[in-house]
């Protein structure tokens, strides 16, 4: 008898602000047509209706897509007790830091922020 042996992927869902066209949108489409859709499943979410998602669909890995700041640290709070976390960050750069009234409350946003992901 030759059964066959259902695989399954671990979920991902990456969270992201708009689904605009644009840097974070070709890049999960990207990842939709290589070669990763194949041992991993992937589903995206707005922010704002994260909760929901993950109410009615468990995942293992989340990655966010979002600039970290204050607003967001109570996000990250609920989003890593659902799943492992990633934050995606691609929105400082290194002379960001000049731009900021208080660099000692941004980094200390930063910190906290990035203490609540595991990568």
């Amino acid at each position: 008898m030759n059964e066959s042996v259902r695989v399954t992927r671990p979920k991902t869902l990456h969270i992201v602000t708009d689904h605009k066209v644009g840097g974070v949108r070709s890049n999960l489409e990207s990842l939709l047509d290589s070669r990763l859709a194949l041992d991993f499943e992937f589903a995206s979410s707005l922010i704002d209706h994260s909760n929901y998602v993950l109410r009615t669909r468990p995942v293992d890995l989340i990655v966010f897509h979002s600039a970290c700041s204050w607003a967001n640290v109570s996000r990250l709070f609920a989003l890593k007790k659902h799943a492992r976390l990633i934050i995606q960050e691609h929105h400082y750069c290194d002379s960001f830091d000049s731009l900021v009234p208080s660099q000692s409350r941004f980094f200390m946003m930063l910190r906290l922020c990035y203490s609540l992901a595991d990568q």
